[in-house]
């Protein structure tokens, strides 16, 4: 029993080393090592490409196909270009849309919250322009720079009701949560596979670093690290405790409602 202790306390000590040298490992303090698996990683994502092209051959036989024929549909001249010019100019409106939503929640980083930036401002342009314009009948998505008003209109701004307004921009809203849902599953697959090959997360080890586990939290898969009495914690690290926990005891329900704030605070 005492040896299986001892092996548990070594492997804490030895994951706790792997964060503080990860730590280190930065393009300004340790430029080579770093530049060295960058180009490990680049080389072994190229190799996994490669053998997932040649594990689906069928899927990609029938993918390069299917872009040949879009191609030559493209280029060939006939009536169905204006077809094909319509899929282009809605394809590219609503795939920016979806990109924009997964920028806000892919979880990169950069704090890009592009409801702020794009969607809340695409919904109050066009909402000022119909009570300016008094209508609602502007071209079809992908709009202008600047919405012009169609002619010969002789309405009132009685005509321009709420819900007329979130149908015109309902599409653009809808696929912008659509992007904001996929960009939710990257951290979710990279979470997967860590507990699958039985990593621990950096974040994991701070959390378990900084707080110390109370009575009920403690386990066997704890890292208590470096404890920390409550009192001595910020405002900032008792409030990620108290997410930490909530998630841990009321699992999905727990994640909805962290959720719905970060919702909120973004819309």
């Amino acid at each position: 029993m005492d040896n299986i202790q001892l092996s548990a306390h070594k492997s804490k000590k030895q994951l706790m080393a792997e964060y503080e040298d990860r730590r280190t490992i930065t393009l300004w303090n340790r430029p080579l090592t770093t530049s060295y698996y960058f180009l490990v990683e680049c080389t072994y994502r190229i190799a996994r490409l490669f053998h997932k092209i040649l594990r689906y051959k069928m899927l990609t036989f029938l993918s390069t196909l299917v872009l040949i024929g879009y191609y030559f549909l493209r280029s060939a001249p006939g009536p169905h270009q204006a077809t094909i010019t319509y899929l282009d100019k809605n394809v590219l409106w609503y795939s920016w849309w979806v990109f924009l939503g997964f920028l806000s929640s892919c979880g990169f980083g950069s704090g890009l919250h592009t409801f702020v930036l794009y969607l809340g401002p695409f919904i109050a342009q066009v909402t000022m322009s119909a009570y300016i314009c008094q209508s609602l009948d502007f071209p079809e998505p992908p709009y202008p720079d600047q919405i012009i008003c169609p002619t010969g209109v002789n309405g009132s701004t009685s005509d321009v009701s709420f819900y007329s307004i979130i149908r015109k921009v309902q599409a653009e809203a809808m696929f912008w949560g659509l992007g904001t849902a996929i960009g939710e599953l990257p951290p979710y697959f990279m979470a997967r596979t860590s507990r699958l090959t039985g990593e621990i997360q950096d974040e994991v080890i701070e959390l378990s670093s900084d707080f110390s586990p109370s009575s009920s939290d403690a386990d066997g898969d704890s890292i208590p690290l470096v404890k920390k009495s409550e009192k001595e914690m910020t405002l900032l690290q008792n409030v990620e405790l108290f997410l930490q926990r909530l998630i841990t005891r009321a699992g999905f329900i727990g994640i909805l409602l962290c959720a719905s704030v970060s919702l909120f605070c973004e819309s």
